[in-house]
């Protein structure tokens, strides 16, 4: 369409027209092509993962940085997807969260390793790789087998930093299906923690305990039946969400 002659023309009288209020215009340097907005893109995509690269590669220095992996499929165009999620809580306490990527996932198969390979392939743009190799990277993960047997490749009995999580996805629709839904044995085999309330600071005991509480605050409203009381008088309904999905 924007090559289309008669398009061009239409435009041009158009500009000519206001020509009286602002200097000459040449229609081609306001209409661009496919290619160039790709090419834009491209540099836009480069620009700003510059950007981003320095301060993950800070956090990942002092350990602070998790990666969450979902492997997904969109089933209109059944293409599959790699994506990454970032979380990290700054020297100030405060929770950064954004989506790193989401790649088309063209490895041959879903074994681990074609895993790994695409995970390793997307932390390399951002100078993340020697923090994932030494086990500065914390990787947090659903119930989904595939992503797990490609970061126990990663990990070892004294360093590892895998966490598996349970959860409800509440925020799936029929557009899209997860790909790494294969249940697995208990977390409990894969991480302990070595950390104790009297070690953390103040602020992320507070965290911790506003967490705590917030849980049972939503298993006592599911127990009790209080969702459905306050969803018929029109409040908001309490759930647990995790979001590990682009």
């Amino acid at each position: 369409m924007i090559t289309d002659p008669g398009l061009k023309d239409t435009l041009q009288i158009i500009v000519d027209m206001c020509q009286k209020y602002r200097g000459p215009i040449d229609i081609d340097d306001v209409l661009v092509s496919a290619t160039t907005i790709s090419t834009n893109v491209a540099k836009l995509a480069h620009d700003y993962r510059s950007l981003i690269k320095p301060i993950l590669i800070r956090q990942a220095e002092w350990g602070a940085l998790t990666v969450c992996p979902d492997l997904w499929t969109d089933n209109y165009q059944n293409i599959n997807y790699l994506g990454l999620t970032i979380y990290f809580v700054d020297s100030d306490y405060k929770l950064y969260s954004f989506d790193l990527c989401c790649s088309r996932f063209n490895e041959v198969d879903k074994t681990g390793a074609s895993v790994l390979q695409a995970l390793r392939k997307q932390l390399d743009l951002f100078g993340l790789l020697p923090y994932m190799d030494n086990h500065n990277i914390t990787f947090t993960i659903d119930r989904g087998s595939n992503i797990l047997k490609a970061l126990k490749v990663t990990t070892t009995p004294s360093k590892n930093k895998l966490k598996q999580v349970e959860y409800i996805d509440d925020t799936s629709s029929d557009d899209s299906s997860s790909e790494d839904d294969v249940p697995t044995p208990s977390p409990s085999k894969y991480i302990e923690a070595n950390t104790t309330m009297s070690n953390l600071s103040t602020k992320a005991k507070e965290v911790l305990i506003t967490i705590a509480t917030n849980k049972k605050l939503v298993k006592y409203a599911k127990i009790t039946g209080l969702n459905k009381v306050i969803h018929e008088r029109g409040g908001v309904a309490l759930k647990q969400e995790c979001i590990v999905r682009w």
